[in-house]
């Protein structure tokens, strides 16, 4: 009776640990920017990309820092769902020095092309940190309530919103095609 009760335990504890911790709802239902802008750090300029957006930081670059202004417009089947934000890279790419991408809300999207500093990024409040990684999706590092660094309440379809990313610490270099389904995304 003795090795019954203890058969019984070890197996009761060993369910329970291998139970997960939390539950993954992992959602293929995304959405990705509207529009992908580069914006350079040294003269304000925002640039149209087709092909390649990289996020670049560097202090021997003489000030040639660049960062991405993406915008999202969100879809009526994002409607009453919960949305946030994410950054994924293909199993591919090569993201070298620290990893890491500042999220800034912007007060407003970029309105295209410029050659000067107006308007300039329009960066706003900073909403986290993401660590990106080759062929995944990246974590959040640090995160600021409320924002899309967590699951929220998916704004109205036609709503528009902005971003910025960028790098951080001394050297960064990510980069991503913006036609493809990698980079930034609002899943939902």
């Amino acid at each position: 009776m003795l090795f019954k009760t203890i058969i019984a335990a070890t197996i009761a504890a060993t369910s329970a640990l291998a139970a997960p911790l939390e539950a993954r709802n992992v959602s293929s239902s995304y959405f990705t920017p509207s529009n992908t802008w580069q914006y350079s750090v040294r003269d304000g300029a925002i640039a149209a990309v087709s092909s390649f957006v990289e996020i670049y930081k560097s202090t021997g670059n003489g000030g040639r820092d660049q960062t991405a202004l993406v915008t999202f417009t969100y879809p009526a089947a994002a409607k009453g769902r919960q949305c946030q934000l994410e950054f994924h890279l293909p199993a591919n790419a090569s993201p070298a020095g620290s990893k890491k991408i500042d999220v800034f809300s912007s007060s407003k999207p970029a309105p295209g092309p410029t050659s000067s500093w107006s308007p300039g990024n329009q960066r706003n409040n900073q909403i986290g940190r993401l660590s990106v990684v080759a062929g995944g999706a990246a974590t959040w590092d640090s995160t600021q309530k409320p924002s899309l660094a967590f699951k929220t309440p998916c704004k109205e379809p036609g709503t528009v919103e902005a971003f910025e990313l960028v790098g951080v610490w001394d050297f960064d270099s990510i980069n991503w095609n913006p036609s493809s389904e990698y980079g930034p995304r609002i899943v939902y």
